[in-house]
């Protein structure tokens, strides 16, 4: 209601610049008499946030070198020993090496919400240090979808920014990207 007040108040004040002659009180009967295109919206307090589908999951996408990761966070913890599914395997066996395993749990290390959160991740393409990346980079994406203000411990880390290197393309008259054939003198 306020927003509409001032809205036809700074619309009268234009209209008077324009035209001189149209009365103030001429203009505000005519804006007072036209029905506002304001559309009432009841939220209720039990809806769901927009970011949480319909199974209370906060839904993100991660990408590295060529792989894809789809993966959705539970913002309550579940009593299941691992709270990391990937590829509907858990983390320690999906994951044999413990850089990866570090490099993957990052953002809640980073965030400092390490065990508040149930993750399951599908991911695809790639090898397993791409793979990593991108489910690392979804799951920073998911946290800052849930709650804006964990933006601040993940974005100095590096965390939201997509990796863009890529392995680059082998050239004509070349062993492989860069790499020259070996030199013979004759």
């Amino acid at each position: 209601m306020l927003l509409q007040r001032i809205t036809s108040q700074s619309t009268l004040r234009r209209s008077s610049t324009i035209n001189s002659t149209i009365s103030t009180r001429h203009l505000s009967t005519i804006i007072e008499s036209t029905p506002s295109n304001e559309t009432t919206t009841s939220h209720d307090s039990e809806s769901t946030p927009s970011h949480l589908d319909s199974k209370g999951r906060i839904y993100a996408t991660g990408r590295r070198k060529t792989s894809s990761a789809r993966v959705w966070l539970t913002p309550k913890p579940f009593s299941l020993r691992t709270p990391v599914i990937v590829n509907k395997s858990p983390l320690h066996e999906w994951c044999s090496r413990g850089t990866d395993r570090e490099e993957l749990l990052r953002p809640f290390v980073a965030s400092e919400t390490l065990g508040m959160y149930q993750v399951w991740a599908t991911v695809t393409g790639g090898g397993t240090t791409g793979q990593v990346g991108a489910i690392r980079h979804g799951l920073s994406r998911a946290l800052e979808k849930h709650k804006p203000e964990l933006r601040k411990a993940l974005k100095p880390e590096g965390l939201l920014t997509r990796d863009p290197r890529m392995v680059e393309r082998k050239k004509p008259g070349r062993a492989k990207a860069r790499k020259s054939f070996q030199w013979v003198k004759r």
